[in-house]
C-alpha cells in the first residue's frame, strides 16, 4: 500500500470565517442593467455571456441584435473588480 498524504488544514478555520462567505455576491446595483439582472435572477447567465459578447462584435450572444453603445461598459461596471475578487476568494 502507498504512502497516505494528510491534508494541511491549519488555515481552514481562518478561511471558513472569511466574511465574503456570508455574502451574496452580486454586481453593482446602480448600473442601468442591474434592475433587469436582479429581476430575472440571471447574473451568472449574463456573466457567462460576457466573453461571447466581446467576441461577437457588440452583438448580443443570446438574441443576435446589436447592443447599444454603453452596453459593454454597463456589463463591465456591473461585474467590476470587487465582484471578480469576491468570486476568486470563494473559489480559493
Amino acid at each position: 500500500m502507498g504512502l497516505m498524504l494528510i491534508p494541511d488544514f491549519k488555515n481552514l478555520v481562518e478561511m471558513e470565517n472569511n466574511p465574503v462567505l456570508a455574502e451574496i455576491i452580486i454586481g453593482k446595483e446602480h448600473v442601468d442593467i442591474a434592475a433587469m439582472i436582479k429581476k430575472l435572477g440571471n447574473s451568472d447567465w449574463v456573466r457567462q455571456g460576457l466573453s461571447f459578447h466581446r467576441n461577437n462584435e457588440n452583438q448580443c450572444p443570446f438574441c443576435q441584435q446589436t447592443t447599444y453603445e454603453g452596453f459593454k461598459n454597463s456589463l463591465a461596471e456591473y461585474f467590476d473588480e470587487s465582484y471578480t475578487q469576491d468570486l476568486k476568494t470563494i473559489k480559493t
